[in-house]
């Protein structure tokens, strides 16, 4: 029994030895195992990651040419593209359908149609004698956006203003048409709008025949104020153009009493007219006050420039989008303010600063400016970012920008 005990006791120390072997051997092959499968981890990660930027890079590269190609006016892609745009427009015309004519114009127009504008809208004339209302009308407006103040485009639209309601299908056409006419300061528009009032009796028609300075829109507000068919207060904007005296007494009073009820309420308008017509400091001072200059250009304040750019450049506070649109539309046609916009736009585009103006209104702006300098900074922008706009809007150098200034007083 002892014999037995101590062979057992041998081999359960030989046994221990053995597995103490096996064991070491296990726990390196399994580290190595545990080494070479984070290697391999963390190579495939870095071959993932690799492939991943292989394959952002080739989607790059591939938006660039399908960019480059769009560029390429003589590249077959564009001119099938081109084609396409055509046939749609047609096609929408032929149809008689308004809203896919407006969209396929505005698809001939927009940055993803590369080609003459000019020659675009020449080849679209014909289409001003269609027999669809809205058609010929969305034509014309695209035309006088395009400074094609031609006899057969304003023909078109003085033949909406001077129909009845009953020859259109809509008022709306007739008084679009009409004030479409007054932003692009149309003057043989005159003629149309009074006749459009004496048939109407629409007191619009006489407000636009004033901002044409046509001295029969402020004989008729007096008449109506005498015959008592309308106060002063209804007719101020008109009196207010034409400075006229005798209206003063009762619109100070008016005025008096709304900011008296009113006190919150914006009552610019109103003290404009007055002012316009007594140059009374308490009116200007109200006006400065407001900042009445972002949205008229007659009106100056003090360092009005210098306050201007300053809205311009503002990087915090309320409205921040629409006080730099005014900032700068105001800017633009003021005697000394278009070298602040240039300068200010030669560094939006060298991205010196941030600016939180419509993209649109940027681009249409430098291209209307033609500066050397704005030029410069804007297509090193397109180089870097090779987004094609300053491509399309550098070709609208010509373009007015009148419909910019919808609402300002200029």
């Amino acid at each position: 029994m002892n014999k037995k005990n101590t062979r057992f006791q041998g081999l359960t120390l030989f046994g221990r030895i053995f597995l103490v072997f096996i064991v070491l051997i296990t726990t390196a092959m399994l580290f190595t195992f545990l080494v070479r499968k984070r290697n391999f981890d963390s190579g495939s990660r870095i071959s993932v990651s690799s492939k991943s930027s292989r394959i952002e890079t080739d989607k790059i590269q591939k938006q660039k040419s399908i960019h480059n190609a769009v560029m390429d006016e003589d590249n077959q892609d564009v001119i099938e593209a081109q084609n396409k745009l055509l046939d749609a427009f047609h096609a929408a015309a032929n149809d008689n359908d308004s809203k896919r004519f407006r969209i396929a114009l505005s698809n001939l127009l927009s940055k993803r149609f590369i080609g003459d504008p000019e020659q675009i809208l020449a080849e679209l004339i014909p289409y001003l004698d269609h027999e669809n209302d809205e058609i010929r009308y969305e034509l014309a407006k695209v035309y006088l956006w395009a400074g094609f103040q031609t006899n057969k485009v304003i023909g078109t639209l003085l033949a909406f203003v001077e129909s009845d309601d009953s020859e259109t299908h809509s008022k709306k056409i007739r008084k679009s048409a009409a004030k479409l006419l007054i932003n692009y300061r149309v003057q043989e528009a005159a003629d149309s709008l009074w006749s459009a009032y004496q048939e109407s009796s629409d007191r619009t028609y006489l407000f636009y025949l004033s901002i044409l300075k046509d001295e029969r829109a402020s004989d008729e507000a007096l008449k109506l104020v005498e015959l008592k068919k309308a106060k002063y207060s209804d007719l101020h904007e008109i009196f207010g153009v034409f400075k006229v005296g005798e209206a003063a007494e009762e619109l100070k009073t008016f005025f008096k009493a709304r900011l008296e009820r009113y006190p919150t309420k914006n009552h610019t308008e109103l003290a404009w007219s007055l002012y316009q017509i007594t140059e009374n400091q308490e009116y200007y001072d109200y006006l400065a006050e407001r900042k009445f200059y972002l949205n008229n250009t007659f009106f100056n304040a003090p360092n009005v420039l210098a306050e201007l750019e300053k809205t311009l450049r503002a990087d915090d506070g309320a409205d921040l989008n629409a006080r730099g649109n005014s900032a700068l539309l105001s800017l633009l046609i003021r005697a000394d303010g278009r070298k602040v916009v240039e300068r200010y736009l030669a560094e939006v585009f060298d991205e010196k600063i941030a600016s939180p103006i419509d993209a649109t209104i940027r681009y249409r702006v430098a291209a209307y400016l033609d500066s050397a300098e704005v030029n410069a900074a804007a297509r090193r922008y397109e180089e870097k970012y090779g987004n094609g706009l300053w491509l399309h809007y550098s070709k609208r150098k010509g373009w007015p920008i009148n419909d910019l200034f919808i609402g300002y007083d200029y």
